[in-house]
């Protein structure tokens, strides 16, 4: 794999080898799917595959990307969700000819963002749908005669925001696609695509990015601080986005306040546990039980790597902590405590539970690691 090229990209190995395996046998597919987190750096991988397929020449990988980072024609045709204009007309193929000026105005300062940072996230109020004349604005882009360029790509970035009028206009240029002309499309939400579209595509699932590539594209990227990025990284579960999120949040709340709530509920004092959360939530909002959840969950690995030796934790502020509960509950099931915690997590997603009873679920489970028996009994003692 030429390292070179993928210069500034971080993790992704596998979907780079096997982009750089289709260059060389000239297999390119009419439409690939990269499916995964918004927050692992898929459109600009997708960007970099675009480049691959503009600078390879007789079937060599070119030593490094010539091309300037820019989500923009000829190259590429880069299509997102965005907010309706005024009287839209949905058989218009211009997008943007009912916006206002002011609308017109914050698209263009965020591409010019994301140009600068490829793994920035569009930030556009109102915008949460991929346009039908959004789609149908490829067709202008490919009537244009660009014969200079090996290949030209569309790419359509959060694909799950289309509806089925816009995915059924897509279908009909996948079924009859032109020649150097490729369709990737970022989603990650799979099931939300038409399968018929799913069909015709490659699929590629791409996986979180480890704490090292985190810590490489938040300073360098974003140029964050040291400490400010160590501190949400064991919470952004691999996600971009998700660390640039925590930064602004409060989740310096979280992590002051969670393991007291943590000794309340081990020690089944339920009530006790509540109000101490329903305190922290009224301080830091909605996001509070979900950052509660993974601190809870990088509490408990860390433990779990502790007692099997590993140095290396990600919070390594509690070690006095880990060290006293390893000794003191030699026959913790780790796995199991860990698996019903993240399945709970999960539950609360996807909002099939009241989160108030997925809360209290989750003090019996931290509870019982104590003791099994908690359900009969009012009060044991702390960790």
């Amino acid at each position: 794999m030429s390292n070179l090229f993928w210069n500034g990209l971080k993790g992704h190995k596998g979907a780079k080898e096997l982009f750089e395996t289709l260059v060389l046998n000239n297999k390119i597919p009419a439409g690939i799917i990269l499916a995964g987190d918004h927050g692992n750096g898929s459109d600009y991988l997708a960007l970099k595959f675009s480049h691959l397929l503009q600078l390879a020449h007789n079937g060599l990988i070119p030593e490094t990307d010539t091309i300037p980072v820019r989500f923009e024609e000829p190259y590429i045709k880069y299509i997102f969700p965005l907010m309706s204009g005024t009287g839209e007309d949905n058989k218009s193929d211009d997008p943007f000819a009912k916006l206002s000026s002011k609308d017109i105005e914050r698209i263009k300062s965020e591409l010019e963002l994301k140009n600068k940072n490829p793994y920035y996230q569009l930030d556009i109020p109102r915008a949460n749908v991929i346009r039908i004349n959004s789609i149908r604005s490829i067709r202008n882009y490919l009537s244009i005669n660009y014969n200079e360029l090996p290949y030209r790509t569309v790419l359509i970035s959060r694909a799950e925001e289309m509806g089925d009028e816009a995915q059924n206009a897509l279908l009909k240029s996948l079924e009859e696609p032109p020649e150097r002309v490729i369709f990737i499309l970022t989603a990650n939400r799979m099931d939300s695509l038409l399968p018929t579209i799913r069909s015709r595509c490659w699929e590629i699932t791409l996986p979180l990015l480890n704490d090292a590539d985190m810590y490489s594209v938040l300073t360098e990227n974003f140029e964050f601080g040291h400490e400010e990025v160590q501190s949400v990284i064991p919470f952004a579960e691999g996600s971009i986005s998700e660390a640039v999120h925590l930064i602004d949040s409060e989740l310096p709340l979280i992590t002051e306040n969670g393991m007291d709530i943590l000794l309340q509920a081990t020690a089944g004092n339920m009530n006790t546990a509540a109000e101490k959360m329903d305190e922290l939530t009224r301080k830091a909002g909605d996001q509070c039980l979900p950052l509660f959840f993974r601190f809870i969950l990088g509490w408990f690995r860390d433990a779990f790597r502790y007692k099997n030796g590993n140095s290396l934790l990600v919070m390594p502020q509690y070690r006095e902590r880990y060290e006293k509960f390893v000794m003191r509950f030699p026959d913790v099931d780790f796995n199991n405590l860990i698996y019903k915690i993240e399945s709970l997590y999960r539950v609360m997603n996807d909002s099939y539970m009241n989160k108030n009873g997925i809360q209290y679920r989750l003090f019996f489970e931290l509870a019982s690691v104590i003791n099994p028996h908690i359900k009969n009994s009012t009060k044991v003692k702390a960790i």
